[in-house]
């Protein structure tokens, strides 16, 4: 009965690491662009769409090549 309890909440638990990725993407689109919340938002739509993607792969995506940013040293 316990593990049907957590199983239940599992989508739940999916869904608000996915908006809360997708707001990181928001954000780090809105500093990158210097845009605001809802531009970068449609910028993140229209890419999925484009693609063909899911919002949250796209920007699971964005995220893992700005960390990978970075980690890269500055160059200059």
């Amino acid at each position: 009965m316990e593990s049907e309890a957590c199983a239940d909440h599992a989508p739940t638990r999916h869904s608000i690491r996915d908006r809360a990725l997708i707001g990181q993407a928001k954000a780090l689109v809105m500093q990158r662009r210097n845009c605001d919340e809802q531009t970068a938002y449609r910028l993140l739509q229209k890419t999925a769409m484009n693609r063909r993607m899911k919002l949250v792969d796209v920007a699971r995506r964005l995220m893992a090549v700005a960390n990978i940013d970075l980690d890269r040293p500055a160059v200059g």
